[in-house]
């Protein structure tokens, strides 16, 4: 197997080591002591950066966000110590008449009145939402046929003793309507609360055996602590597990940062008759953001640790005062239509509400250690170390002492017509030294021009001289006889086809020696096409300069020439 395989090999002109190479790329010291502390800087401030962000970053631990379920209602709170005032007026917002707000020509608060509604009445549960009114208009109309003269008597009647407008009375249907602005009393202590409960994503999460919930009672495993932080002034009201969280609205409200219902909305647009007045926010409404985050961090530290199975959770409501607040329209039939078009009978009461709106949201992040998460994190921070190297090489080639010397020899650039140069020149020079190894000027290097030229070597045995002449005897064989060399010109089947008798000749140079042409190749580590190729080339891309002395060039050849003994 290992016979055919080298076969194959050979008929391709390939061998082992050809097959099987490894490539390293070619390393650059620059001894520049200001270039060198450049990038030690830039390192070390790349490795405290990962390290800092390992540390205050907790980046070290493995985190995932909770799933958050929250269960949350209204409730009467202490809603009768308001509304078994015997004189409601002794409640601000019941006897102060600068509470009219003109909104618009269809939205008008006027003269708002304070009326005792039942909690469930003037409250409302949602998805994640609970609501509560605390200002509604209520359009009660009713409506008659005019013809009908008993009807039309008793309802003009009735619709002068609540003191409502009728219209419609030329016509065949009359209606009578009458518009009210009402405050229900007691919404400030009504109550709001909530349950919650903290588990994995998925159960095929690390985290799936963490679950916390605040029905859980306080000290056993699974308990959920709950603190609210205030966004006004800092202040923490902390629940323990085992009962819900529970407040006041007007509580709630302060600690989401709103002193009073009966404060005025400057966010808002003003009073559509008078620009200097705006609305209380008991006629606007207010939108109360309430975030819960879960975590499991040390509640004394605040950082992760290897692992720590007790989540908490922290409650920042929020009051987004930008936008009125509510639960918008409830139409109520107290008497469905009945008759025909244009001569109906019937009673509603439309009703435009208003109000507090709590809104929840749950987010946060588990920690845990995994040692698989920390390598990882750790190797791609020092990634970053390669842009040290990037900096210090910008620094070295452009702004560093003497940045244009070391720009120069650390960056090589290919162009054909100066590599060719460079090959020529290097060759002007290689022919003297290639005429003093071959002291026969035969213009071939035999084995033993090659040990005599090494035995000038101080210490050189002849055994050692003899293993370096058959080396380089070698060597020179393979690059003179490359044929992948000559192949970069010319294609690979017909190669040799192609080329001149002399380049053939060349192709199939004695073995045993080293010609000028070998020599060359040689003396560039094989990082060179053959020398006939490289003649070819130079032929073909070659400018002829019309400036160049041609006759005495050519003078200087013949005479140099002649001195060359023939074969």
């Amino acid at each position: 197997m290992g016979a055919r395989a080298s076969k194959v090999l050979q008929d391709f002109d390939l061998s082992w080591d050809e097959v099987l190479k490894f490539r390293l790329e070619k390393v650059v010291e620059i001894k520049v002591w200001q270039v060198g502390l450049f990038q030690r800087t830039c390192q070390l401030m790349i490795v405290l950066y990962v390290v800092l962000t390992l540390y205050l970053g907790d980046k070290w631990a493995y985190s995932e966000a909770p799933a958050g379920s929250i269960n949350a209602w209204p409730s009467a709170g202490d809603w009768l110590e308001h509304a078994n005032l015997p004189n409601l007026e002794t409640l601000r917002y019941c006897a102060s008449p600068g509470y009219t707000f003109i909104y618009s020509s269809t939205f008008a608060y006027k003269n708002p009145e304070c009326e005792i509604a039942s909690p469930w009445q003037i409250s409302r549960k949602g998805t994640n939402k609970v609501s509560f009114t605390t200002a509604f208009t209520e359009t009660q109309e009713v409506g008659w046929p005019c013809a009908d003269a008993a009807i039309h008597a008793a309802e003009t009647a009735a619709c002068s003793a609540r003191g409502g407008t009728l219209s419609g009375t030329s016509g065949t249907q009359c209606t009578c309507s009458k518009l009210r602005t009402v405050y229900p009393v007691g919404v400030d202590l009504m109550s709001m609360a909530f349950e919650h409960s903290a588990t994995a994503q998925t159960a095929a999460s690390s985290f799936a055996t963490l679950k916390a919930s605040s029905k859980v009672p306080s000290g056993q495993a699974g308990g959920l602590r709950s603190t609210i932080l205030s966004a006004a002034n800092g202040t923490q009201v902390s629940f323990e597990s085992g009962a819900a969280v529970r407040m006041h609205v007007r509580d709630w409200l302060a600690l989401a940062g709103l002193d009073s219902l009966d404060a005025t909305n400057l966010d808002l647009e003003p009073d559509a008759t008078d620009a200097t007045k705006y609305p209380r926010f008991r006629t606007s409404g207010i939108l109360v953001d309430i975030t819960i985050e879960y975590s499991n961090v040390d509640p004394a530290t605040r950082r992760p640790s290897y692992w720590n199975e007790t989540i908490h959770a922290n409650v920042r409501p929020e009051a987004k005062k930008s936008q009125w607040a509510g639960d918008g329209p409830l139409v109520q039939w107290n008497q469905y239509p009945t008759g025909p078009r244009g001569a109906r009978r019937y009673d509603k009461v439309e009703m435009y509400r208003q109000g507090i709106i709590f809104q929840f949201r749950t987010t946060g992040k588990l920690f845990r250690m995994d040692w698989y998460f920390f390598f990882n994190t750790v190797i791609s921070g020092l990634v970053l170390l390669s842009t040290a190297k990037s900096a210090t090489a910008m620094y070295a080639c452009y702004l560093a002492p003497n940045a244009p010397m070391i720009k120069t020899r650390t960056r090589e650039q290919f162009k054909l017509e100066h590599r060719l140069a460079d090959i020529g020149l290097k060759a002007a020079l290689a022919i003297s030294e290639f005429r003093e190894l071959d002291s026969d000027g035969d213009g071939q290097l035999q084995p033993e021009e090659l040990t005599r030229a090494y035995a000038r070597i101080p210490g050189v045995t002849f055994e050692q001289a003899f293993a370096i002449t058959n080396l380089v005897i070698a060597t020179g064989d393979t690059f003179g006889d490359r044929k992948d060399q000559v192949g970069m010109l010319q294609g690979k089947k017909n190669r040799i086809a192609d080329l001149s008798e002399e380049t053939k000749g060349s192709v199939a140079s004695k073995k045993g020696v080293v010609d000028f042409k070998e020599y060359m190749v040689s003396s560039e580590g094989g990082h060179m096409v053959t020398w006939d190729a490289y003649l070819q080339t130079v032929m073909k891309e070659a400018t002829i300069d019309p400036e160049i002395d041609r006759e005495a060039c050519e003078s200087a050849f013949n005479e140099e020439r002649s001195r060359v003994p023939k074969k």
